[in-house]
């Protein structure tokens, strides 16, 4: 039998092409969602790839007149008034109206325009608003005659259709839509610790299989971005090239040093030295003229600084490091990831410690908290970044296991009473792919140096 191979478009969200694999050409996707979830952008950003690709488009407006909506997608960085210039891009906008009465000829006068426009790409929103004064079986034969209308070629349009979805309904309008479209993706928001998640919910896709079915995402500079968990497609790995922790004594334990792109996770009580190592990681990478960054969600940027100058650190060395420090309280996890993600991509870090991992913990559920840290990881891994993040636990009594697991690295500090006198000591519980010291060693810091002995 002959595999039918189907032409996939992009739909302009990367993340979700990543998950679907993009939208098949002539086919019919339903997104509908709660006001302010995000409908218009989605479909805006739909209609600008094709736009960006080449391809003509067109968007049916039943809720914003033309000047409106391009003041808000030229927000997003949309312009669409440039392909509209040049003849590639028609908006039409039909007024609010009792369409019942003229049903037959609104559907002949919808049609026109979109076969003289020729678009390759269709909007129109809100399909509610379009129907909203029709019986059942009205609404029905006129949103199947409309599909099937720009449905075969040489017309061969694909669309999405925008559906309003009250906040007290499960249910998108009259019910059948989901029947007749390809894909149903649903908008949507939350509140949780004062905060707003926007959320994605992929209800239906006829010609992809699905895992996951829900993705919180965020609307930010270009359009809607998906939070993706970084076990999808998993990329890179660290590299069989050492790098200094800035403590001799501690790179002998580590076999050598950290090889380069891996991740170390420190842990243990506070004051056993968690970001006193942290700090001279990352100034021993400063040091070597390597794009260094610290972010910390425990300390404030002043104080960080503060306790390089008692380590005997000059400013100018300080300076070159990129320091921030953040509330993680004030973050969704998908807002979160984006603004790692960011720096990441900005500053192109070969050093990255993130000082406060249990902190992070506090603030969300424990499987967002696991399926973050890991993510994170993966994505230090993609750009090669060597990664160092502190926790608040106790390893050897096996608290925070679970992203252990996910760590190349295992360093684990703790306190012991030694007669009258309490010592701080560390060990080296794993490094992969490579031998390590396995002695329990004490650590001291003195007359500003930091010490294993």
């Amino acid at each position: 039998m002959r595999k039918i191979v189907m032409e996939l478009l992009k739909s302009g969200i990367d993340g979700l092409d990543k998950i679907i694999g993009g939208i098949p050409i002539g086919s019919t996707v339903l997104v509908a969602g709660q006001p302010g979830s995000g409908k218009s952008t989605f479909a805006a950003q739909f209609l600008y790839q094709g736009l960006l690709n080449g391809e003509r488009a067109m968007y049916i407006s039943l809720v914003e007149d033309k000047q409106r909506f391009h003041a808000h997608m030229e927000q997003l960085g949309f312009n669409f008034k440039a392909f509209e210039k040049r003849g590639a891009y028609t908006f039409l906008h039909l007024p609010p109206a009792n369409y019942r009465s003229v049903i037959d000829a609104l559907l002949e006068v919808l049609l026109d325009n979109i076969k003289n426009a020729n678009p390759s790409r269709l909007v129109i929103d809100s399909i509610t608003a379009l129907i909203g004064f029709f019986t059942s079986s009205e609404a029905r034969t006129f949103v199947q005659s409309l599909v099937r209308g720009t449905s075969p070629k040489p017309i061969s349009v694909t669309s999405v259709l925008v559906a309003e979805l009250p906040y007290s309904r499960q249910a998108i309008g009259f019910g059948f839509e989901e029947f007749i479209a390809d894909a149903v993706i649903i908008l949507y928001t939350t509140e949780k610790r004062g905060l707003i998640r926007r959320l994605m919910k992929i209800r239906k896709v006829r010609w992809s299989k699905l895992s996951r079915i829900s993705y919180e995402f965020i609307i930010g500079e270009k359009g809607i971005e998906l939070y993706l968990p970084q076990e999808i497609g998993l990329k890179g790995g660290f590299l069989l090239e050492r790098v200094s922790t800035g403590i001799s004594e501690l790179d002998g334990m580590l076999g050598g040093g950290l090889y380069k792109g891996s991740t170390t996770l420190i842990k243990g009580p506070a004051g056993a030295g968690k970001t006193l190592l942290a700090i001279m990681f990352i100034l021993e990478g400063a040091r070597r003229g390597e794009s260094c960054v610290y972010i910390s969600f425990e300390e404030p940027v002043d104080q960080l600084k503060t306790m390089m100058r008692l380590l005997g650190v000059r400013d100018e060395l300080i300076e070159k490091v990129r320091i921030f420090s953040s509330a993680p309280q004030l973050f969704t996890p998908a807002t979160l990831y984006h603004f790692l993600e960011n720096i990441i991509e900005e500053f192109k870090p070969n050093r990255l410690v993130i000082d406060g991992m249990s902190t992070l913990s506090h603030s969300y559920s424990r499987e967002e908290f696991l399926e973050l840290s890991k993510s994170v990881i993966y994505l230090s891994k993609q750009y090669e970044v060597t990664l160092l993040m502190t926790s608040l636990a106790n390893v050897v009594r096996e608290e925070g296991a679970e992203i252990s697991t996910a760590a190349d690295n295992l360093i684990t500090l703790w306190f012991e009473r030694t007669n009258d006198e309490v010592e701080r000591k560390i060990s080296v519980l794993k490094t992969r792919g490579s031998a390590h010291d396995r002695r329990v060693r004490r650590l001291e810091i003195k007359d500003g140096r930091v010490m294993v002995l």
